[in-house]
């Protein structure tokens, strides 16, 4: 299982959560899919590198294929007959992955919890209260505070 790195980064943010703003830009490459504020759609028959929602969903249909899936304020679906060759990431949202469809790659949700689904099958969900708020939800919130400022080019 890769969970180590994504650990660390998780902790990294809480340790630097509040205490430095960071820049947010986003640049994809020509075969990259970014939208913000609106949904995206991978169609059957497209073949994208990364698809990136901020604060809207992805819905990756039937016959599309994507490198990786990511949302942030928002809902990635991946359809039966839908390909995904590297990961599924939500943060601040969900992630639903339908029976049929292919993910290689893991799965991390950050919203009410963490949940985490590894290439081989395992899983790790974590649900820890702070205060009586989430702390998954927490963490979305201080990390994803600045997404609105995000700059996409």
């Amino acid at each position: 299982m890769r969970w180590i790195p994504l650990l660390w980064v998780l902790n990294a943010g809480l340790a630097f959560a509040g205490e430095t703003k960071l820049e947010c830009s986003l640049k994809g490459d020509p075969d990259d899919r970014i939208s913000k504020g609106k949904s995206l759609e991978v169609r059957a028959g497209e073949v994208i590198k990364d698809a990136i929602v901020l604060e809207g969903d992805l819905v990756v249909r039937r016959g599309a294929s994507v490198k990786s899936a990511v949302v942030v304020r928002g809902t990635v679906t991946i359809e039966a007959g839908a390909m995904v060759r590297g990961s599924v990431v939500a943060l601040g949202g969900r992630a639903r992955v339908a029976p049929g469809a292919t993910v290689q790659g893991s799965r991390l949700v950050l919203d009410d919890g963490l949940h985490l689904v590894s290439e081989d099958g395992g899983t790790l969900d974590v649900a820890i209260s702070v205060g009586g708020e989430p702390l998954g939800k927490k963490i979305a919130a201080e990390v994803l505070k600045d997404v609105r400022a995000c700059r996409v080019e």
